[in-house]
């Protein structure tokens, strides 16, 4: 899918970035996270605009370079970050970046009820932060788990 912008959203859980996961420690369910990976947080986004809660639809930056700068040295990180629906439902992706310089997208749709609830895995390049987001250049078809 070319120019397939994978939301990166999981956010308030925030740890910022240098932390070791392990293999035990959960990034969603289908993630094996390597031991040694960096973990650059867990955030769980709101709604674009949402006037309560201003600028948390928003990943912070400081976790945005935490895993753009792995990818670019090749080294293994974890982003994870939940999106509402517009009905509010959360999907919920985790960005696993590997030593090819890839990410590896898992979307969890499962607690969307107007969705086909279902783990979805996906193969992206070119990652860059969009207005507090992850985009890609460039995501292989998702491939339902």
């Amino acid at each position: 899918m070319n120019a397939w912008r994978a939301p990166l959203v999981v956010l308030i859980v925030g740890v910022l970035g240098g932390c070791a996961a392990g293999a035990s420690d959960p990034a969603g369910p289908g993630v094996t996270v390597p031991s040694g990976t960096t973990d650059c947080g867990t955030y769980v986004l709101t709604q674009r605009g949402d006037p309560q809660h201003p600028g948390d639809d928003r990943v912070p930056d400081s976790a945005l370079s935490c895993f753009l700068d792995a990818v670019r040295a090749k080294s293994p990180a974890v982003l994870t970050v939940s999106l509402p629906t517009v009905e509010g439902d959360p999907i919920h992706y985790t960005y696993l970046s590997d030593v090819q310089g890839s990410v590896q997208v898992t979307e969890d749709t499962r607690e969307d009820r107007y969705g086909p609830r279902a783990i979805y895995h996906m193969t992206c390049t070119g990652p860059s932060a969009d207005n507090g987001r992850l985009s890609f250049v460039q995501c292989s078809t998702p491939v339902a788990a």
